[in-house]
């Protein structure tokens, strides 16, 4: 088992949790706007600019960070 399965269950519990005590759309807005920041902050971090320049594995492979 990885770190990813315990993690996504408990994760899940909560969600499912709150979704309960707020109800369905005010949890899910709240998700969804969750899930938005990190992809934005994913998407401006430095690495992945330097990631995007690799037309192809190979060249992603061979590049020194």
């Amino acid at each position: 088992m990885t770190a990813y399965a315990p993690a996504f269950a408990s994760l899940l519990l909560l969600g499912g949790r709150t979704a309960d005590l707020f109800g369905r759309k005010p949890a899910f807005l709240v998700d969804v706007a969750g899930f938005a920041a990190a992809s934005g902050r994913r998407a401006s971090s430095p690495r992945a600019r330097s990631s995007r320049s690799c037309s192809t594995g190979a060249e992603c492979r061979n590049r020194t960070p």
